[in-house]
């Protein structure tokens, strides 16, 4: 079946034709080895090149002696017959110098790598070296036993140059006539570098007490004491005795500052700075919408139709605009689900029933159970009784003794609410929103000064940039 394809040419048809008429064509290979002719083969396959010659020889071990004294042990090879390129790799049989056996191959350089002990000659100490090496070429780590000049063993290791600046703990009397014993080192002690630091009790010229080390001058110490003073804000001051030059110039207050800003939101930086303008959403609002600016922003004035009438009169003005006169202050002439008439004033939210709910109206002001008493619905929902509600919201005085105005949002009595939305005190309202918006204006501006310092501004930054990009460049 091997011959099958040499038939399919017509050249090697015609010479295996002409070989086996000749019987020149046989069933293998002889092949014979040179240091051992007997052992001719004859091989059919090219595995049993491998199988009988596996060094090109034949499978006779070699037997030759090397030079160490093993014997070869590699099967018969007619390359490299006087074994010049032959590693031996059995266990070295040589010893070194100091009679250590050898542990490395036996074709490998000897290289003895025990420890043994040496005595270093110039301090007599007995140091480990690797076998065969000098031993002037390692250095004693043993503790060194020279003395310093003090008198003192040097702390080192042997191979170190000795430090005369020796660290020996000594105690002595202070020079400074303190009477306290000093710890220090032997090398302070020398050089006279001595500073008592036992730490005593000191009274400071403030009055105050305080520790400091002996040896420092008392005007050195500064005394940390908090201070106590109250600052003009109210916050205790933050410094200490010794900083606030005992109370004659404190640090600046660094508590939150939290006071109320024109538009009722707390200030959130600390108390030393001037409070910024508020950057919280205005809660300027009326019966209609809300501002839904920031608060450092003016108000966009509400042009819708002011809400506040009753059967008997309606006002005519804009919602954003003053009243044009006071509301009606008739009592309402409805009658409640309850058969009762209504308590509340003519055009404005009904109360719940006084006589039904007597709870919802509790004592405050002293005229609350009088038969002809009226009650305001605030925004809270809360009724108050009108007539001191109508001094209430009339008092704009600060709460102290200055002629001071006090322009915020007057609030419910009894739950502390705003009243920003109540229609019967609206004229009210109004002049509490107007104040306020009058105030912003003065602080931040109006609508169109803040627009043309924004310009300004925009301008600035752009001529800025355009001419450090031209520097770059």
């Amino acid at each position: 079946a091997e011959y099958m394809g040499f038939y399919q040419n017509a050249l090697w048809k015609k010479i295996l034709t002409d070989a086996f008429h000749s019987n020149n064509v046989d069933i293998g290979v002889t092949i014979k080895c040179q240091n051992h002719p007997e052992t001719a083969k004859v091989i059919s396959k090219p595995s049993e090149f491998i199988e009988y010659g596996p060094e090109g020889g034949c499978t006779k071990p070699c037997e030759f002696r090397l030079n160490c004294g093993h014997q070869c042990e590699k099967s018969c090879h007619p390359t490299d017959p006087q074994h010049e390129e032959y590693e031996c790799l059995k266990p070295c049989t040589r010893q070194c110098v100091n009679e250590h056996p050898c542990k490395m191959s036996c074709y490998k350089e000897c290289n003895c790598q025990m420890m043994i002990h040496a005595i270093k000659p110039e301090c007599k100490h007995v140091i480990q070296i690797r076998c065969g090496c000098d031993v002037k070429n390692f250095k004693c780590y043993s503790p060194c036993l020279k003395k310093l000049n003090c008198g003192h063993p040097c702390k080192l290791q042997c191979y170190d140059v000795c430090d005369q600046r020796c660290s020996k703990e000594v105690m002595v009397h202070s020079p400074s006539g303190c009477g306290h014993v000093i710890r220090t080192t032997c090398y302070k002690k020398q050089i006279g570098e001595l500073f008592c630091r036992t730490s005593i009790m000191i009274t400071l010229s403030c009055g105050h007490t305080t520790t400091k080390e002996c040896f420092k001058d008392v005007g050195m110490v500064r005394c940390e004491e908090k201070c106590e003073t109250i600052l003009k804000c109210g916050h205790p001051c933050p410094g200490t005795c010794h900083n606030c030059k005992q109370g004659k110039l404190h640090k600046q207050c660094i508590s939150p500052c939290g006071r109320l800003l024109i538009c009722g939101h707390p200030c959130k930086e600390v108390c030393a700075v001037v409070c910024p303008p508020c950057n919280e959403l205005c809660n300027t609002k009326c019966i209609h919408s809300i501002c839904g600016e920031q608060c450092k922003k003016p108000c966009v004035p509400c042009k819708e139709k002011c809400a506040v009438g009753c059967e008997h009169w309606r006002c005519p003005n804009l919602c954003s605009q003053p009243c044009a006169k006071e509301p009606c202050q008739k009592r309402c002439s409805r009658m409640l689900r309850c058969y009762h008439q209504c308590v509340g004033i003519c055009g404005q939210k009904c109360p719940p029933c006084k006589k039904c709910f007597p709870d919802q109206f509790p004592m405050l002001f002293g005229n609350e159970d009088e038969d002809d008493a009226l009650f305001v619905v605030l925004d809270c929902g809360h009724p108050i009784e009108k007539d001191a509600m109508d001094t209430w919201m009339s008092m704009t005085k600060t709460s102290d003794d200055s002629d001071s105005v006090l322009i915020a949002f007057k609030e419910c009595p009894r739950c502390k609410t705003p009243i920003q939305k109540c229609n019967f005190y609206m004229k009210y309202i109004k002049q509490v929103e107007n104040d306020i918006i009058a105030v912003k204006a003065k602080l931040y501006g109006s609508a169109e000064e803040i627009a043309t310092k924004t310009q300004k501004i925009s301008v600035s930054c752009t001529t800025i940039l355009k001419s450090v990009s031209d520097g770059h460049s």
